[in-house]
């Protein structure tokens, strides 16, 4: 059976894979934003199709689209095409990608407060 210090150093020596280039102290800048895009991604994706279907719909015709949470049944909404699977299927443009995925989100949810933007 594994020691809680040798479960301790498996886990930190999967974040230093993971982080990557990013320096220990800047890794919680990256990866709790980017959680939270995650689980706001995993909450919309039942009505993703269905919410881009009424924003084109709407876009143009009105200013305010809260609309669109009655279909999320949350209140935000996310306008972009993108979503965490199809960001990754284009890694070459993951970057701009992203930045419009971001820009998708409702003013409310308002994605460029956080500290990795």
């Amino acid at each position: 059976m594994a020691t809680y210090h040798q479960i301790s150093n498996m886990i930190w020596n999967i974040a230093n894979h993971l982080r990557g280039g990013w320096k220990a102290h800047e890794y919680q800048d990256v990866i709790l934003p980017l959680t939270v895009l995650k689980r706001l991604d995993a909450v919309l994706e039942p009505t993703k199709q269905k919410t881009l279907e009424r924003y084109n719909e709407l876009h143009g015709k009105v200013h305010n689209l809260s609309i669109l949470c009655r279909v999320t049944g949350y209140n935000f909404y996310n306008t972009s095409q993108f979503t965490f699977k199809k960001l990754l299927e284009d890694p070459t443009h993951i970057a701009r990608n992203l930045e419009k995925y971001i820009d998708g989100f409702s003013p409310n949810a308002e994605p460029y407060h956080w500290p990795c933007v």
